[in-house]
């Protein structure tokens, strides 16, 4: 254990952007140290927050009572704040080694509370890491759901997740450390060494081929890309275009971009136009047509009848257990 100060430093991206390959590289460097994925800030931040969350306990109320509780503090909710601080520091110093400078927090949701993270660690490295929307849609189709339209179950994060992410980038400014997916892979070299300064720390050229002897224990993280590649693979840049080939994931695709828009996509490094050429030009078919119209017409429900609410519902009614409510 480090009884140093750590400094943590948060990758912010959305889910299937290269973030674990980025991890793993940043981690492979001696003065930072990382694990899985810790997701605590979550339930810790979401406690504060009257919407998101369903639980047996009243969730409003309770956030009432903490928002009373934070009150008490002498500086009201900063206090609060101070002592969430200085709990998540001292875990990460308690995990970290001797000589470590820098815990390296990746866990996809954070984007969910990407401002509250910014504001609770005013001294946090904030690492933003885009990624071609078309190529994210394609791998988490690919990764998770055998190439089945699922991409419902995920939809707060292509949604709410990026424009949160995309407030707290615009509110970091210089504190934000930009990075495109398809610029790391290119030159990964190159790309850490400007990470590493931008970190204040030496350079540290085998990251980008060490990077695979960087070990994450855990059950939650993204174990795809480490058993796929030991090694950067450039084919990730293109492999969307054989997986968005028939006509409704186009459709989604041309909405979901101009839903993001031509601003917010300059500012992540793409350009609408050409996103939107590129999908005209990639090559079309009319495979699992019909399996992803049912996929969608089942995904309007899903978000309609909130089903993991249900489905936990259902399973206390089957096993004789009071069924409960949740607000």
């Amino acid at each position: 254990m480090s009884e140093s100060a750590v400094q943590p430093v948060f990758i912010f991206s959305l889910p299937r952007s290269g973030s674990t390959l980025l991890q793993r590289m940043l981690g492979y460097h001696p003065a930072v140290h990382t694990v899985s994925e810790p997701w605590l800030l979550l339930p810790l931040v979401y406690a504060r927050r009257p919407d998101g969350v369903y639980a047996e306990y009243r969730h409003r109320q309770a956030c009432r009572a903490i928002e009373d509780f934070g009150d008490a503090f002498p500086d009201k909710q900063a206090g609060l704040d101070r002592h969430l601080r200085d709990m998540m520091l001292g875990m990460y110093r308690e995990l970290s080694p001797e000589g470590t400078r820098y815990f390296l927090d990746k866990t996809p949701p954070y984007i969910l509370i990407a401002d509250e993270i910014a504001r609770l660690f005013p001294d946090a490295k904030l690492v933003f890491l885009f990624r071609n929307p078309l190529s994210v849609i394609a791998s988490s189709l690919t990764t998770w759901w055998g190439n089945r339209w699922k991409l419902f179950t995920q939809k707060h994060l292509f949604y709410d997740g990026l424009t949160r992410m995309m407030e707290a980038y615009e509110a970091a400014g210089d504190r934000a450390i930009r990075l495109n997916y398809e610029d790391l892979i290119a030159d990964p070299p190159g790309k850490l060494s400007g990470l590493f300064e931008a970190l204040g720390l030496p350079d540290c050229p085998e990251a980008a081929e060490g990077f695979s002897r960087v070990k994450l224990e855990g059950r939650v993280q993204d174990n795809q890309g480490i058993q796929q590649y030991s090694a950067v693979s450039k084919d990730p840049v293109t492999k969307w275009q054989r997986t968005l080939a028939n006509p409704l994931r186009r459709r989604f695709c041309r909405r979901y971009l101009s839903w993001v828009g031509r601003d917010r996509l300059a500012t992540m490094g793409y350009d609408l136009d050409e996103l939107n050429r590129d999908l005209r030009q990639a090559k079309g078919t009319f495979g699992r047509l019909a399996s992803d119209a049912g996929w969608m017409a089942a995904g309007s429900a899903y978000c309609a009848l909130d089903v993991p609410l249900v489905r936990d519902k259902l399973r206390a009614w089957r096993q004789r257990r009071p069924v409960l409510s949740h607000a």
